[in-house]
C-alpha cells in the first residue's frame, strides 16, 4: 500500500475549513488569489494545460498515472457536500489532494516550482469565495482580478509570505483609515 500521509493530511485540512466567506479577509484574498495564478502559471509553463488555465488538475498533467485513491475523494465529496462549495472549489480541492499523492509518491523530487494550490487552499481558510465571469476572478464584493495568459503570470512577483500573520498584516494596514487633508473637507457652495 502506498504511503498516504500528504493525502490523508490534505484532506483532514480540507474538511476543517468551515467555507463561510469572510468578507474582512477580502485584501489577503486577492494577494492569495494572484499568488495562485502565478504559481499555477509556473506550471502551466512546465505542462502546457492549453484551454484549462488557470484552474487546472497539475498532477494530470504532470504524472498522470499518480491520484489520490477513489476512497480519499469519496470521503472528500461527503465531508464537503451541504457545505455551499461550487463546482470549481470541489474541483481544486480534488486536484490538491492529486497533488499530495504527487508528494506521497516522491514524484516532485528534484523539481523547484512552487507547490501551486497551497495558495488557494489558504484562501479557502481565510474565508475566500470567488466566481470567474469573462477573464475576470470576482474575489469578495466587486474585487476582480484580471485573469492574464499563463505566460504574463509568470512574471509576477511572488508574494512574499503565506503566513497568517503576514495574511493579517495585509487585511489590517486595508482597514486603517487614510489620513485626509482637512481642506479636503470643506464643502464649496
Amino acid at each position: 500500500m502506498p504511503n498516504l500521509n500528504n493525502v490523508e493530511k490534505g484532506l483532514e485540512r480540507l474538511l476543517k475549513i468551515k467555507w463561510e466567506i469572510d468578507n474582512s479577509k477580502t485584501p489577503s484574498q486577492i494577494a492569495l488569489m494572484k499568488e495562485y495564478l502565478r504559481r499555477a502559471a509556473l506550471w502551466a509553463d512546465r505542462v502546457n494545460p492549453e484551454e484549462e488555465w488557470p484552474f487546472f488538475d497539475v498532477g494530470l498533467y504532470f504524472a498522470p498515472d499518480v491520484r489520490a485513491p477513489k476512497e480519499i475523494l469519496d470521503r472528500m465529496q461527503e465531508g464537503l457536500s451541504g457545505r455551499g462549495l461550487s463546482m470549481r472549489d470541489s474541483k481544486t480541492c480534488a486536484y490538491y489532494l492529486h497533488w499530495m499523492a504527487l508528494c506521497d509518491a516522491g514524484r516532485l523530487e528534484g523539481i523547484y516550482l512552487p507547490e501551486p494550490y497551497e495558495p488557494l487552499i489558504v484562501f479557502y481558510e481565510r474565508g475566500g469565495s470567488f466566481t470567474v465571469e469573462h477573464n475576470f476572478i470576482e474575489i469578495g464584493l466587486l474585487n476582480p482580478v484580471m485573469i492574464t495568459n499563463w505566460r504574463r503570470s509568470t512574471q509576477q512577483p511572488p508574494l512574499p509570505s503565506l503566513d497568517k500573520e503576514y495574511l493579517d498584516q495585509l487585511d489590517a494596514a486595508a482597514e486603517k483609515p487614510t489620513t485626509t487633508d482637512k481642506r479636503d473637507l470643506v464643502i464649496r457652495a
